[in-house]
């Protein structure tokens, strides 16, 4: 008897954060995600990155960047680092650039030891006053919006930046210290921050976080978390204006001069930007006169366009274009006429919510059964075009972990429809069942794929093209539509990890009713350094295998970047990870000067 079953596999996102390579591990050095020129190709995770270019640094000139997800109406510094558009925007910490380590700056999230200043100059950590105190830098100002045409919307005048306004960009995310809440947020900030309890601010310069029972976890999370630095005039604003790209404004290296809903972005160098080259000491940022992201939905004008030099940079998440037209730009351009980066991507699944009656995938059998359904193998080959296929828990990477528990159970992770057949049918579904899948049209390849496998053990999988992330998001959060989720299980930081399938996060429902799950899940979060956090998860991603929460439909990969021969300073990091965008863009220059 068929059993209707709406399901939402994103096979490659989770939260916006798919297939942007590993993140470093919360033990040790993190490995190199695989990244070189494609006359390097490499062939493990070990590959050395290529060295910094040799080419001297030029001003001027303008770069047109391929964005690789939805370039929606929404400004408000609340968005934090799930919209790397907005490079307008800056945050007190960034990735430490000056280390000069590009094979840390892959990973799409890395701990607080491999970050420096941004905004802030220094910080000082008492964990006895349970306090951090934050010395910003003397010179960032607001933009001048004037240099660009827009004097009318410059709602800062170009006037340098305070601690109260650090103190009030963090007040009105979390409503303490008698500021209002933004309602205006994407994202849930009582989780990526720690519990701040208030901020004082001592001086113009200085102002210090106070958090109970501070912890290296928790002062980890506020250096991390991506708040942009805004400042009270912003919240003067009418929510008309608020959604007004024209008032657009921070302490970025590029002020926003034009947007197009789902089609563009243009912006122009800040010339009060205060920021220099890490690398090259004495040079004033940005190199770049104006930068565009420009959103194209089909891969054969993306490969067109960077053929024809129309596009520059090809450099978000997910690859955009297929096996045969990435191959295809190589043997037009010819080699060293572009560079090409490949970092290794995450491995997809299908996750589910058990909040709806009657669910098939609450059975950890059916689980199984739809996982030898699926021939990873040819379809990881197929959409990645690689030579080996590797699965992973939710945290490898990230905590160290060497997927023993997953070998240990390799002939339930293996493709066999015949046994899928009897496992289904042992279950009491001889006759199947339908889910339903939500994806965007960039996806559509692999879900494809997944689906001619369920068919042949009688899971039917209607697959539902969205026009964007946001309408996808809608079927996702509607649970009396759907009682599944679909999700990446790769790795990344174990605080978004907690927004995902700890018990107040959106894809719980797969976990309820095990009791292990929630008592890993409190320990985690009152855990007091990254090693002890990293252990628990070990933990977690040991029972994630074994009760094959994630049904995996693709294993790990690669993802490609491709850069224009005309840019200069590419030296390997990825563009699209945590604020490397608002990081690499500032750095980047056209060889050419045009």
């Amino acid at each position: 008897m068929k059993k209707l079953l709406a399901l939402l596999l994103a096979a490659t996102m989770l939260l916006g954060l798919a297939a942007c390579g590993s993140p470093g591990s919360a033990e040790s050095e993190p490995e190199p995600a695989m990244s070189a020129p494609v006359s390097e190709a490499p062939t493990d995770n070990s590959s050395s990155l290529p060295a910094p270019a040799s080419d001297e640094p030029v001003y001027g000139g303008n770069a047109t960047v391929l964005y690789g997800d939805d370039l929606i109406q929404y400004f408000d510094p609340a968005m934090g680092d799930n919209r790397t558009y907005s490079i307008w925007m800056e945050n007190l910490f960034a990735y430490d650039w000056g280390a000069n380590k590009p094979e840390n700056a892959v990973s799409m999230y890395t701990n607080y030891t491999y970050y420096d200043g941004q905004i802030a100059e220094s910080y000082e950590v008492d964990y006895d006053a349970e306090t951090v105190t934050v010395k910003i830098r003397d010179d960032v100002c607001f933009q001048d919006k004037s240099v660009a045409g827009m004097g009318d919307y410059d709602i800062f005048h170009a006037r340098k930046v305070t601690a109260s306004d650090v103190a009030y960009s963090y007040q009105r995310l979390l409503g303490i210290d008698g500021v209002t809440a933004t309602t205006n947020t994407e994202m849930p900030w009582e989780m990526l921050l720690p519990a701040i309890e208030s901020i004082e601010v001592v001086d113009d310069l200085t102002c210090v976080f106070h958090i109970p029972a501070l912890t290296e976890v928790q002062l980890d999370a506020l250096i991390t978390a991506p708040v942009n630095i805004t400042g009270p005039e912003w919240d003067e604003l009418t929510a008309e204006q608020q959604n007004d790209w024209h008032y657009a404004v921070g302490t970025g290296p590029y002020i926003l001069t034009d947007f197009q809903l789902n089609a563009s972005m243009s912006f122009v160098k800040s010339e009060n930007y205060y920021d220099y080259d890490e690398r090259n000491p004495e040079n004033k940022l940005p190199y770049l006169d104006t930068v565009k992201f420009v959103e194209i939905s089909d891969s054969s004008n993306i490969l067109t366009q960077f053929i024809s030099g129309q596009l520059d940079i090809i450099s978000f998440g997910n690859d955009l274009m297929n096996v045969s037209e990435m191959q295809q730009l190589r043997d037009t351009l010819g080699e060293g006429n572009y560079i090409e980066m490949r970092y290794e991507s995450t491995p997809g699944t299908i996750l589910s919510h058990y909040n709806l009656e009657n669910n098939p995938m609450s059975d950890r059998n059916v689980r199984i059964a739809m996982q030898h359904a699926i021939d990873v193998e040819t379809i990881t080959k197929a959409i990645n075009a690689v030579e080996e296929v590797e699965l992973r828990g939710m945290w490898a990477s990230t905590v160290g972990w060497d997927s023993g528990t997953l070998a240990a159970k390799a002939d339930e992770f293996t493709y066999d429809p015949d046994l899928a057949r009897q496992m289904l049918a042992d279950a009491g579904y001889a006759d199947g069942f339908e889910i339903t899948y939500y994806t965007k049209n960039s996806g559509v390849q692999a879900v494809q794929m997944v689906a001619q496998y369920l068919n042949q053990v009688g899971i039917k999988l209607n697959i539902e093209v969205v026009a964007d992330t946001s309408e996808r998001n809608a079927h996702m959060r509607n649970s009396e539509e759907l009682c599944a989720f679909g999700g990446n299980a790769g790795e990344f930081a174990l605080k978004f990890a907690s927004m995902a399938y700890f018990p107040d996060g959106p894809d719980y429902g797969m976990f309820v009713d095990n009791p292990e799950w929630d008592e890993l899940c409190a320990k985690i979060k009152t855990a007091t350094s990254l090693e002890e956090q990293a252990e628990i998860a070990r933990k977690l991603d040991e029972i994630w295998v074994t009760e094959h929460y994630g049904v995996f439909s693709i294993g790990c990969g690669e993802t490609h970047n491709f850069y224009s021969s005309k840019m200069g300073g590419v030296t390997g990091e990825q563009f699209c990870c945590n604020n490397n965008t608002r990081i690499m863009i500032a750095r980047l220059w056209s060889t050419t000067g045009e």
